[in-house]
């Protein structure tokens, strides 16, 4: 059956038909901005996300640091000062002439033959360097005694209230601290035939005669005697009036404190830990041992494992690098997770930080702008159909009445 249209009809299916073939690759076009828009914002949110990621954690590693150098300078300043007035007091024999050396209060322990003062005494003292207590060695305690309240104002001044200690080449050990653990093995100590304190590391130090070895300084870690665990000290050497040694005054830090100070929540996502210049782990807790693809050992062994030993490639192929002494920034992927690594060095540049921070954490933020960018381009995409629609609908409204306001005199005018 033929359709009979009138001239107003045809133009306007002309039009609608005309206005569809130009408007369909418009929209695709504008649909096609709207995407290309939208990737190019997540482009540059995730390079700049990334950047400022980077900035982030150099700041979290150098802060980190810079608390570390202030403690260890603040534990070195305290030992200075206690190592110098233990000094005062072998340089001045004359001032402790008039002292009462009667120092009785000792008593032997049977158990590893040192003489304790009282375990009530907060400061406590030991002589394990005879079996009997002659007369010189009475005076040597008599005048160290008078260092007790120095040492609880070291310990004070650390802000931490860690363990102080003195050690004499004679055999004589003064303890301070408020840890009744630290205090208990203090009272336990071993036979000194089997370990003497006065074999410590950080005394050993001091014995080489060099001149950069007699001031105050951070040791390396090392299996402490009280402890039974690997620490660092804080410690400084004190000589009599003719430059012999006569001992040494320390603050402990014990490497698993450093661990917990460093890492104070424990998350897979985010952890600290210290190489030494040979690349070996000094401090990390062992949960995140397995993270770095290392071999795990007992934790009072020293050195501890190197990272060029990771059976994960990623760690391995920086190992070497990331022993530089200057701060450098890495990123390793384990094929399970990818991390972003910032390391800076110590006072010293003897020990190195490295921060490590899952690369899925710092690019969570990412996804969540990716999530709402896409989102608000599907609504923009939305509403621009449909008012797109709309405008094509009452375009078409608009033509059809022209039309027939134009066409309908036409017709009806005399031939």
């Amino acid at each position: 059956m033929k359709i009979k249209l009138s001239i107003a009809n045809k133009l306007f299916l002309f039009s609608v038909i005309a206005l569809t073939i130009v408007m369909i690759p418009l929209f695709f076009l504008t649909n096609q901005a709207l995407k290309d828009l939208g990737n190019f914002a997540d482009k540059a949110n995730t390079r700049q996300i990334r950047d400022i990621s980077k900035i982030f954690l150099m700041e979290i590693t150098r802060e980190k640091v810079k608390k570390f150098n202030e403690k260890a300078l603040r534990y070195q300043a305290c030992i200075a000062f206690l190592a110098k007035k233990a000094q005062e007091i072998y340089n001045q024999p004359a001032f402790s002439e008039n002292l009462s050396f009667q120092f009785s209060n000792l008593a032997l322990n049977q158990k590893n033959h040192i003489f304790y003062t009282p375990e009530s005494m907060v400061c406590q003292t030991a002589y394990w360097g005879g079996k009997t207590m002659d007369p010189d060695i009475l005076k040597e305690l008599h005048r160290l005694s008078s260092l007790d309240s120095l040492m609880e104002t070291a310990s004070a001044l650390t802000g931490d209230l860690t363990p102080v200690h003195i050690t004499t080449l004679s055999g004589i050990g003064k303890y301070y601290t408020h840890d009744p653990a630290a205090r208990a093995k203090y009272f336990n100590l071993p036979i000194p035939c089997k370990a003497d304190l006065r074999d410590e590391k950080y005394i050993g130090i001091f014995k080489t005669g060099k001149t950069e070895d007699r001031i105050a300084r951070m040791t390396e870690p090392y299996l402490g005697i009280i402890q039974n665990k690997p620490q660092i000290n804080a410690v400084a050497p004190f000589f009599d009036k003719k430059g012999v040694l006569r001992g040494g005054a320390g603050i402990d830090l014990p490497m698993d404190r450093i661990s917990s100070e460093l890492n104070p929540a424990s998350s897979p996502e985010r952890f600290s830990f210290i190489l030494d210049l040979k690349g070996r782990v000094i401090a990390l807790p062992r949960q995140y041992t397995a993270l770095l693809g290392l071999p795990v050992q007992n934790p009072e062994k020293l050195p501890g494992p190197a990272l060029a030993d990771s059976s994960i490639p990623g760690f391995k192929k920086i190992a070497r690098a990331i022993q530089q002494k200057e701060g450098r920034f890495f990123r390793v992927d384990t094929g399970k997770t990818a991390y972003l690594m910032m390391t800076a060095p110590f006072v010293g540049k003897e020990h190195m930080l490295v921060e490590v921070v899952s690369e899925k954490t710092i690019l969570e933020s990412v996804v969540k702008t990716r999530f709402a960018l896409g989102k608000t381009l599907s609504l923009v995409s939305e509403n621009f159909l449909i008012f797109a629609e709309l405008t094509l609908i009452l375009a078409f409204f608009c033509i059809y009445i022209l039309l027939e306001t134009f066409i309908r005199p036409i017709k009806n005018s005399p031939p």
